[in-house]
């Protein structure tokens, strides 16, 4: 009798221990089909189009906190940086005290005319990734290379941006933009960058300058850091 009851406790425990073990491979199985779902949802939106915000997050967040300064100097270009040859430098630097109210301005545009912000229209993160590993694995050592460090993070996005202004009717008429806004040749060495871009854009009428800063996720209402003065 003992011995029946003793071998019944041991085929319990055996079926106690059999069910929990196929409970903790079935949550590990759960577990793993939750990570995967995750992974590929991330992965999918990560090759979705950003809307402008988290554009302007992650060229303020991660591209521009990404630039690179060689600092050994036998690699860098030679010559005296504080006497440039027909090029137009400030010569000071003064507070952009009026910065937050027109910056207010250009968002209040925005807001007149829907919700442009929230439309998916810009590069992915999968693709501002790549231009993030670019722009880490190539540190500034000359005028060229900071030119194009600007170009990367700044111009293309910068010329999307407008792209989509313009393509946008009621935005086109907000902010004044008349025709087709031309950049810069990158082909061609000579042309310097995107302020003479800017100079071939036609905004007769707008109502605020041209200048739009980086802004942090959702609307920045930080002080600018200065504007050069010629």
């Amino acid at each position: 009798m003992e011995e029946t009851i003793a071998e019944l406790r041991r085929q319990l425990e055996e079926e106690r221990q059999a069910r929990e073990e196929a409970q903790r491979r079935e949550e590990e199985e759960r577990q793993a089909r939750e990570e995967a779902e995750r992974l590929q949802g991330e992965a999918e939106r990560r090759l979705e189009p950003n809307t402008l915000f988290r554009l302007l997050d992650r060229c303020h967040n991660s591209l521009s906190q990404a630039i690179r300064v060689e600092t050994d100097a036998t690699l860098t270009t030679q010559g005296d940086a504080t006497d440039p040859v027909n090029r137009l430098y400030p010569k000071r630097v003064v507070p952009w005290l009026d910065f937050p109210q027109l910056q207010e301005k250009i968002w209040r545009k925005f807001d007149r005319t829907g919700a442009f912000t929230s439309r998916p229209l810009f590069p992915s993160d999968t693709q501002i990734d790549y231009v993030l590993t670019n722009v880490q694995n190539r540190p500034i050592y000359s005028e060229a290379s900071l030119r194009n460090f600007e170009r990367d993070t700044v111009d293309n996005f910068v010329e999307k941006a407008i792209k989509a202004l313009r393509d946008d009717e009621p935005l086109r008429y907000e902010f004044g933009i008349q025709g087709r806004v031309t950049f810069y040749d990158r082909a061609n060495p000579s042309e310097t960058s995107l302020e003479k871009s800017l100079e071939q854009m036609n905004l007769q009428g707008t109502r605020t300058p041209q200048r739009v800063a980086n802004t942090r996720h959702g609307r920045g209402r930080g002080m600018g850091r200065g504007v050069a003065q010629g």
